[in-house]
């Protein structure tokens, strides 16, 4: 079940700021921009971007059940789900490379809910910003979960991008250009 509207008015979900409290950083939490991270770069030169990365079989499950939550569909099917974690992730990946670890920073999701504070820490050590404590408050509130029951199991015989997604998965769990925090032993 998602967060209610109500308990997004928590100060640590606040969006606006006054004008004598300014936000000092713009933040787009969607993976899809890193399809246009080019223009996204040219555009704002000291852009940084974070790669959260969340195993394929949790996103895959995840999308196919967001329906039942009271939001879109987000796919129609186990493929369509496969196809956008790789199409995402490669370009995530993509990004990474071409920009380097100064500019992309990737983090795993499990390290974000296992050891909010050490990776949180370690993230914003990244973006040259101080930690204090109160930045683990949004993650004590669920948000936009799809309440994925833990026997569900997608099984689509005509799901093909399984393999590759896996391969691709594997392939960054193991891959020694990732951010400091990124241990891919740990998920």
């Amino acid at each position: 079940m998602a967060t209610p509207a109500s308990d997004l008015r928590l100060p640590a979900f606040q969006t606006e700021r006054s004008d004598s409290d300014p936000k000092g950083r713009w933040v787009d939490g969607t993976p899809e921009i890193f399809l246009l991270y080019l223009r996204a770069s040219q555009i704002v030169s000291r852009a940084v971007f974070i790669h959260l990365l969340r195993d394929v079989k949790s996103v895959v499950r995840s999308m196919l059940k967001f329906k039942q939550t009271g939001g879109p569909a987000l796919v129609e099917n186990e493929q369509q789900a496969y196809d956008y974690w790789l199409r995402t992730v490669r370009a995530c990946f993509k990004a990474e490379r071409a920009y380097g670890s100064r500019v992309v920073y990737r983090m795993l999701y499990c390290d974000l809910v296992g050891d909010s504070a050490r990776t949180l820490r370690l993230l914003l050590d990244f973006l040259q910003e101080p930690y204090e404590p109160a930045c683990l408050e949004p993650l004590q509130h669920r948000i936009n979960s799809s309440n994925v029951p833990p026997d569900f199991t997608p099984v689509d015989p005509q799901t093909g991008q399984e393999v590759e997604a896996r391969q691709l998965e594997a392939e960054l769990m193991n891959d020694s250009h990732a951010g400091p925090s990124f241990r891919g032993d740990r998920c």
